[in-house]
């Protein structure tokens, strides 16, 4: 990391697993993947690279660029989110094998306001406690 990039990631706080927090920590888990040398937001935005039918010369071209780099950004996508998120929650995450399911794992446990969210939620604080 360069040593913007070190001060962006330093600035990003730690997400410590209270929902309310959850859609701050993800813009600007999201901002700092944009401003990296290479835009890395495409690690957590889409499952895979694939072009459609739709896609315009230029998007084709950007998705085969992406689609042979994923691996190695997917790594270091995950490897940044895991830094910083709380122990306490890192259990959610750990076995899952792209960054991109981990944020829609997060994003679905700590967006939800469902009752089985709620009931999960109150199970792991009883965990812990």
């Amino acid at each position: 990391m360069t040593s913007e990039s070190d001060q962006s990631y330093k600035s990003l706080p730690d997400f410590d697993s209270k929902m309310e927090n959850w859609p701050i920590f993800k813009l600007k888990f999201r901002l700092f993947l944009e401003t990296r040398d290479r835009d890395l937001r495409y690690v957590i935005d889409r499952e895979d690279d694939d072009a459609s039918a739709d896609d315009d010369l230029e998007e084709k071209t950007l998705k085969k660029e992406q689609k042979k780099n994923r691996a190695k950004d997917d790594a270091k996508v995950r490897s940044y989110l895991l830094n910083k998120i709380g122990s306490d929650i890192i259990y959610l995450v750990a076995e899952l094998p792209t960054a991109y399911a981990m944020v829609e794992r997060l994003g679905k446990q700590f967006e939800s306001t469902t009752l089985q969210s709620t009931i999960m939620k109150l199970d792991r604080l009883l965990d812990i406690e």
